[in-house]
């Protein structure tokens, strides 16, 4: 299985399509795909992207600082 991450200032954003459109794309066709967001969009999610915002790791609310995203994607 191929596996890719994603690494965003913020995600999802709305005005984002092509980004949030890749991943679900890549995901129906069987990629694994972690999606990182430095910080949490500070805009409200659309319901239409909530599934977007709940799979997505948020590096700064988590952890406060940068980490390892290669090691944290390994699970």
């Amino acid at each position: 299985m191929k596996t890719i991450a994603y690494i965003a200032g913020q995600f999802p954003k709305q005005s984002e399509t092509f980004v949030w459109r890749e991943v679900r794309e890549l995901r129906r066709r069987g990629w694994t795909v972690h999606t990182f967001g430095l910080h949490a969009p500070n805009e409200e999610t659309p319901p239409s992207l909530i599934d977007l915002r709940e799979e997505t790791t948020v590096i700064y609310e988590r952890f406060g600082k940068p980490t390892n995203l290669f090691a944290l994607a390994q699970g």
